[in-house]
């Protein structure tokens, strides 16, 4: 019986090969290299040797004709296939380039800034940040505080499952333990220290990369509420931005030319794309970053 469930896990929900992380003191975590993992929704994760989502290994030192996305689990993509990713799309018709995605799930400004700047993490020319409003809100990002990442491969699908049902558990039941104990006026005060930190963090990797001679776009990427209730841009976010005149495309007024015709719905979630939404971003980051040069 034990072998049935085990079997049916792995075979028809593509359990027990989860998309293994590593542990950093400075960029918290990111995916190994070298993975190819079949998702429950059968997309495919590939990850080469230098553990971004691209379709072949690079070398690191020949940068020439290679394009770098940089973010968060929105640039990750963790629903689609590699070739469906808008970081993949957006190059539709320039042969010469080669898309990577080095995104990942949860991540903050601070830790892209760790990785780039700190580790000098630069396999490209180009470099495309693509961001949502709460990355500036994170802080780092460290392994322990997000639940639901594997660091050595589980025994089997089963125990995977297992770990997942235990992990919802001590979500649910002990979620007490993360409560605040601040004042609104002290949460405003530290959201404010989180932004101001994140925003200077940013420009440091535009400086780094441009200072390299390095071409560097940010982009940032609206919510489902701006995109479908006219939620409006954080004040925050945008004043800082603005007060250390870092360059930044809000990628909402694009966006919103496609909303009400055949494309549909491009969220899964608040923030998270699904198939629709990657093929609308890459058309629109395809805009801003060859067709407008």
């Amino acid at each position: 019986m034990v072998g049935v469930l085990e079997f049916s896990l792995r075979q028809f929900f593509h359990l027990g090969n989860p998309l293994i992380y590593d542990s950093s003191p400075t960029y918290g975590y990111r995916p190994l290299p070298q993975q190819s993992i079949i998702k429950r929704s059968g997309n495919l994760i590939n990850t080469n040797n230098l553990g971004i989502r691209a379709n072949k290994d690079w070398n690191p030192v020949e940068k020439e004709n290679k394009i770098l996305f940089l973010g968060n689990s929105v640039t990750f993509g963790e629903t689609v296939s590699n070739h469906e990713l808008f970081s993949n799309l957006a190059l539709e018709g320039i042969d010469s380039l080669i898309s990577g995605s080095a995104g990942v799930n949860g991540w903050g400004v601070k830790n892209i800034h760790a990785l780039v700047k700190l580790h000098d993490f630069t396999p490209s020319e180009t470099y495309v940040t693509v961001l949502i409003e709460n990355d500036f809100y994170r802080g780092l990002q460290r392994a322990s505080s997000f639940h639901g990442f594997w660091y050595t491969k589980p025994k089997s699908a089963i125990h995977q499952v297992g770990m997942f049902f235990l992990r919802e558990y001590l979500n649910n039941n002990l979620s007490h333990w993360n409560r605040t104990s601040l004042s609104p006026k002290e949460e405003e005060k530290k959201a404010d220290i989180l932004v101001k930190d994140a925003v200077l963090a940013l420009k440091e990797i535009d400086d780094f990369l441009k200072s390299k001679g390095y071409q560097h776009q940010i982009f940032i990427s609206p919510d489902s509420s701006q995109v479908y209730k006219g939620a409006p841009y954080d004040k925050r976010v945008k004043s800082y931005l603005e007060e250390n005149c870092i360059e930044v495309t809000y990628l909402l007024e694009d966006v919103l030319k496609f909303r009400s015709n055949e494309r549909g719905v491009f969220f899964y979630d608040h923030v998270h794309l699904n198939l629709i939404g990657h093929e609308v971003w890459g058309k629109v980051l395809n805009k801003h970053i060859f067709q407008e040069k």
